[in-house]
């Protein structure tokens, strides 16, 4: 016999985080349930009307006469961390609905935000013969749109979807003409002059990208954090102060390198001032990151993993920075350099980059199968 699963979907787990509700939900009173919860955590939450709208087509159909087949109502949660991790939920929790309820067919209820991201994951194991998107209403005034506006910016991750893109839109093109005229610049006085609208739009950008990611909130936790490891006396404050005496160091041997080589451009000092101190900051990078693997280890007794691709990304990214300055010294004549001395330097930097991109993502897709195997010697158990 037939069996219709109206399905309401939550992908970022508003519903979870916001409301302790534990999801998969099956039936109309739990659904029911759910949503008053949410509702009552926060009542301007589109979530809600979505399974409610569930609930409504339920009853719906349940009281039409020409519907001669069975029909039940479900929520799917997802993850916080929207991507990946949300959508593997999602299949898990689509599996748990499915053994319970046995439907031959589904309806999808969404808002449309996130249909074409769940519709996919859906179908691929439910055959879904309708979908129906839910919008609120709300009063057609400037105030009004204003305040949704302001209301659904206030989400993190629609900050993230809407606001990061433009903050990464004029951070790029900033850098892009800055560096232009900086080659182009005579002296470092015009290089300053043609740039301060651009330096302007790079600042606003590096703004909403603070905005975008929350970064207040993770700053203020990062210097939480700090606070408890110079408590404790961690070790990680003997390998920051390094870090920090080594870029000290990189920017007074920067500065008294530009007596060595004799030019009239700004643009040269700069190069020469660089190709000095660059490894003084590669190499306090690297202390740094390997302060925090040792620390981890040392108080969980696990490797960070991420750690040791970081170093190797560190140490790829200045032979990169290396040869690129190598070459731009050779092209302004400020010395000769051999021919291929960069290019192995650029090329060696790209080759460690793909070893560690490719290191991370073995590391990974190990963590996930030992991940997959505990899960299932538990349910074994």
């Amino acid at each position: 016999m037939k069996k219709t699963l109206i399905l309401a979907v939550d992908r970022d787990d508003d519903f979870g985080a916001k409301a302790g509700v534990s999801s998969p939900v099956i039936g109309v009173e739990n659904c029911i349930a759910a949503a008053t919860a949410l509702g009552i955590a926060d009542p301007e939450d589109s979530d809600t009307n979505g399974l409610y709208a569930a609930i409504n087509l339920y009853r719906q159909m349940e009281q039409d006469p020409d519907v001669n087949y069975d029909v039940e109502v479900a929520l799917l949660c997802g993850n916080p961390k929207v991507g990946y991790k949300s959508d593997e939920e999602l299949v898990r929790q689509l599996g748990v609905v499915m053994d319970e309820v046995k439907p031959t067919n589904a309806i999808l209820i969404g808002d449309g935000a996130e249909d074409e991201y769940v519709y996919p994951i859906i179908t691929s194991r439910l055959p879904i013969d309708s979908v129906r998107k839910v919008y609120v209403k709300q009063a057609a005034t400037v105030e009004s749109a204003f305040y949704i506006f302001k209301r659904m910016f206030d989400e993190p991750q629609k900050r993230k979807r809407f606001i990061a893109p433009i903050s990464w839109i004029l951070m790029f093109l900033s850098i892009v003409y800055i560096f232009t005229s900086l080659f182009t610049a005579g002296s470092l006085s015009n290089f300053v002059k043609d740039s301060t609208t651009f330096f302007i739009l790079f600042l606003a950008g590096l703004l909403l990208a603070f905005y975008a990611y929350n970064l207040e909130e993770k700053v203020t936790a990062l210097l939480q954090r700090w606070d408890n490891r110079a408590k404790r006396g961690s070790i990680m404050t003997v390998f920051l102060g390094a870090a920090m005496v080594l870029v000290i160091l990189g920017i007074v041997i920067g500065v008294f390198s530009l007596n060595d080589v004799y030019t009239e451009r700004d643009l040269h000092r700069i190069i020469v001032f660089f190709v000095y101190s660059l490894w003084f900051y590669i190499i306090a990078i690297i202390i740094y990151l390997f302060g925090v693997l040792l620390d981890s280890y040392l108080y969980t007794h696990k490797v960070r993993y991420n750690c040791v691709s970081l170093i190797l990304n560190t140490v790829s990214l200045g032979l990169i920075a290396s040869g690129a300055l190598d070459y731009a010294m050779d092209y302004a004549g400020l010395y000769s350099t051999y021919q291929f001395g960069y290019i192995i330097e650029i090329v060696g930097g790209f080759m460690l980059a793909i070893i560690a991109t490719i290191s991370q993502l073995k590391i990974r897709s190990n963590a996930r199968a030992a991940a997959v195997s505990k899960e299932q010697e538990e349910d074994e158990i």
